[in-house]
């Protein structure tokens, strides 16, 4: 789920509220949500999928969150199995394209999303005490559909955002894949808003782009920066995030007195895939320390 790049701005309003950033990228989670009273707590083994709006599946130390928010919206399913050492995740949809805007954030969330907090996520943790932030992500992506595939992480300047982003210090998405169809129009070009860089961070090669973004309650600006990675993948094994940390904190754009509040891993969907197949988690874990 970011003044961010996007695909183009617009307003949703059926008690969401979405923040448009400018015309290169949209943010993948809106600034205020449909409350949903809809919550399966499951535990191991489990089978389970929900297709409402906002509603969420609560495994170990993870949310699993259906969200959609976007513009001419369709159908949208998550579903969660696990047995034993494992656990899985998805999201299969009937989005159409329309006018080619991010119709949902589908996401397995750890720490806090929106005034929600994860079960024993290791989070909040304030960034002078991050040593390492290591995780482990394998997934499916099929040739259907229109996505994006994202980590979007949330640092705050309090240990606790509360409901809604109006305590955010700064907001780092990493790209790990996307469809070949899939376009951000302009987003890897120098702007009067938005700069590009090049840089090797921890091993792998990434084309920043920095941006702004914007608090809800008192538009204060906060820093949006995206990496988007040279090659894609859909295995991550043992990435440490730290090296990205330390490079957001010489840049200013996190502090030692700020906090990680949420890392959350999904996609950004434009074009659903009817059934078809899915977008697919194998595994996913972390470690903070």
């Amino acid at each position: 789920m970011k003044n961010k790049l996007i695909l183009s701005a617009f307003a949703f309003m059926v008690m969401v509220a979405i923040s448009c950033k400018d015309d290169t990228l949209q943010e993948s989670t809106p600034i205020a949500k449909k409350t949903s009273s809809a919550r399966i707590d499951v535990g191991n083994p489990h089978n389970t999928n929900t297709s409402g709006q906002w509603e969420t599946i609560w495994y170990d130390k993870y949310i699993l969150q259906n969200n959609i928010w976007g513009y001419n919206i369709g159908w949208q399913n998550i579903w969660s199995a696990a047995g034993t050492g494992w656990w899985s995740y998805g999201v299969s949809s009937g989005h159409a394209n329309g006018d080619g805007n991010i119709k949902g954030f589908p996401s397995a969330v750890l720490g806090w999303v929106y005034g929600n907090w994860s079960n024993n996520s290791g989070l909040p943790r304030q960034v002078s005490l991050i040593n390492g932030c290591q995780y482990s992500w394998q997934t499916e992506t099929p040739s259907t559909g229109r996505w994006n595939q994202i980590l979007d992480i949330y640092f705050g300047y309090d240990n606790n955002p509360g409901g809604n982003k109006g305590k955010m210090a700064c907001n780092i998405l990493i790209q790990t894949n996307q469809s070949w169809n899939y376009y951000w129009n302009g987003w890897n070009q120098n702007t009067p808003t938005q700069t590009v860089e090049y840089r090797t961070i921890g091993g792998v090669e990434y084309t920043i782009v920095i941006s702004k973004d914007r608090e809800p309650t008192n538009n204060r600006e906060f820093p949006f920066v995206s990496f988007h990675r040279k090659y894609a993948t859909n295995y991550v094994n043992n990435q440490n995030l730290k090296p990205i940390f330390d490079f957001c904190k010489s840049r200013g754009w996190i502090k030692n007195s700020d906090y990680l509040v949420s890392i959350q891993h999904g996609w950004e969907v434009v074009d659903g895939d009817y059934g078809n197949s899915k977008l697919k988690s194998n595994s996913l874990s972390h470690n903070i320390w």
